[in-house]
C-alpha cells in the first residue's frame, strides 16, 4: 500500500518503501516523492502526464501533484516521501512552480544511494541523497507556473477533501455540499478520474496509513482501526484484509519478523 504524509510536524519526516508489482490511483500529498523502478515496468501519472518506467527511471512528484501507479505484469521500486523541509534549498528554489515533466533517469551509482536508504537511515545520509537526485533531476528541468485547469481544480479540491477528513466521517455527500455540484455527476466522475469509487477510495486511504502506523507504532490494531476512521474491529479486519490479503494483526507480526531480520 502506499504511506501518505500527513506527519508533516516533523520536518525531517521521511517514508522509505521498497516493493513490488506497485499500484496506487491518483492521489495527493503535502510532501516530495521520488519514485524510481529497480526492475520490470510500471506505468506513472503525474499530473497530465504518463509514462511506462523501466530500470532507474524515476519520476520526481512536487507537494499536492496528482499522481498514481501502475503494474500491468512485474515491477520492483524504491520510492521515498519526504518533507519539503528535508530539501530546504530546492523547495524555495522551485516554490509556485510544477515541472513540464516529472520524469528523468537516475546514473547507476546515484540509483545505488537512493536503493541503500531506508525509514531508519542517518538523517544526514537521506537528506544528501535526497539533493542528489533533486539536482540531477533539477539540471535538465523546465518549469511553469502553477495553474490548474478546471477538471484539475475540481479533482484536486475531492481528494484534498479525502486527505483531510478521511480519519472521520468521510462522504461523498459532504463534499457536493460543499462544492455544489450534482451527486450523480461527481460520483461518475471521480470513478472515470480515479479508476475506483469515492468509497473505495477512502477505505484505501484508511488502509495505507494503518499500515503506516502498525509499522512505525506501538499502538493496538484497536486503537490504529479507530484513528483510520473506523467505527470498529470488524470493519477494520473486513477492509484491511480485502486490500492485503491478511488481517492487521498478520500484518503487524510479519513487519516485527522483517524489522528483527527472522
Amino acid at each position: 500500500m502506499f504511506y501518505e504524509s500527513k506527519h508533516l510536524l516533523n520536518p525531517e519526516y521521511q517514508i522509505s518503501e521498497r516493493g513490488k508489482n506497485f499500484s496506487f490511483p491518483l492521489h495527493i500529498h503535502s510532501c516530495f516523492e521520488i519514485l524510481m523502478i529497480k526492475s520490470g515496468k510500471m506505468k506513472i501519472t503525474v499530473g497530465s502526464e504518463s509514462r511506462t518506467l523501466e530500470k532507474n527511471d524515476a519520476a520526481l512528484i512536487f507537494p499536492n501533484q496528482i499522481h498514481g501507479m501502475q503494474t500491468e505484469d512485474e515491477s520492483e521500486h524504491i520510492l521515498c516521501v519526504f518533507s519539503q523541509k528535508l530539501v530546504n534549498y530546492f523547495s524555495k528554489k522551485v516554490q509556485n512552480l510544477l515541472p513540464v515533466s516529472g520524469f528523468f533517469h537516475v546514473p547507476e551509482l546515484e540509483a545505488q544511494l537512493f536503493s541503500g536508504i531506508s525509514s531508519k537511515s542517518d538523517i544526514s545520509t537521506v537528506k544528501g541523497t535526497l539533493y542528489i537526485l533533486c539536482g540531477i533531476f533539477d539540471q535538465t528541468a523546465e518549469y511553469r507556473q502553477r495553474a490548474n485547469s478546471g477538471e484539475d481544480s475540481l479533482l484536486y479540491t475531492i481528494l484534498e477533501y479525502i486527505e483531510k477528513n478521511y480519519s472521520g466521517e468521510c462522504l461523498l455527500k459532504n463534499v457536493i455540499d460543499s462544492i455544489k455540484y450534482d451527486y450523480a455527476y461527481i460520483s461518475k466522475f471521480f470513478k472515470k478520474n480515479i479508476g475506483i469509487s469515492f468509497n473505495e477510495y477512502v477505505n484505501r486511504r484508511r488502509v495505507s496509513e494503518a499500515c503506516y502506523l502498525l509499522k512505525t507504532t506501538d499502538k493496538s490494531v484497536l486503537e490504529i482501526g479507530m484513528e483510520c476512521g473506523y467505527d470498529s474491529l470488524r470493519s477494520f479486519n473486513r477492509n484491511f484484509r480485502l486490500y492485503l490479503n491478511m488481517s492487521p494483526r498478520e500484518f503487524q507480526k510479519n513487519t516485527a519478523l522483517s524489522l528483527s531480520g527472522i
